[in-house]
């Protein structure tokens, strides 16, 4: 074989080298692979569920004034749509603790939410001004810290080249 052959050849081969281990790098990498499940079948599972109880607490919140009724709407309408979602929290289980860190902030942001609607059921049905604030404040922190786990997961797939839309 020709020197410039060699080089050429040489050049070639780590080249392919350097392809092979980048692919087997790229489909190997556990955290992708999870984040990969956990967007594809785990997000997509509790999309529904999200939409639907936030759903339903925009309605109360823009229709019902009167404390009877919004004690009602939120026992039978608003808190059941939100524990079915952390029921379904639940049942996701992340594999990686880098997925599995990001569900949590999800898992927190859902309590906190559910907290503050029982806070302000209770506030509804006793009049507790006090109460009501507290499940407020409570609802805005959940509210906050679903932000928090967009932006974590928004990281975390870029880190690991997955693509949200």
């Amino acid at each position: 074989m020709k020197p410039a052959y060699k080089a050429a050849f040489g050049v070639l081969a780590a080249g392919l080298i350097l392809i092979i281990y980048g692919l087997t790098t790229y489909f190997s990498d556990p955290v992708r692979t999870d984040l990969l499940n956990y967007v594809n079948e785990g997000l997509s599972r509790i999309r529904v569920l999200d939409q639907e109880a936030d759903r339903r607490l925009t309605t109360l919140v823009r229709s019902v004034r009167e404390p009877g009724a919004v004690a009602e709407g939120l026992e039978t309408e608003v808190i059941p749509a939100y524990e079915q979602l952390r029921r379904t929290l639940d049942e996701i289980r992340p594999i990686t603790p880098d997925v599995q860190k990001v569900h949590e902030i999800y898992v927190q942001a859902v309590d906190l939410q559910v907290e503050g609607l029982r806070l302000w059921l209770d506030a509804a049905k006793s009049g507790n001004a006090a109460r009501s604030a507290e499940g407020q404040q409570l609802r805005v922190q959940g509210f906050n810290k679903t932000h928090v786990f967009r932006n974590e997961l928004t990281t975390l797939a870029r880190e690991h080249e997955v693509y949200l839309q």
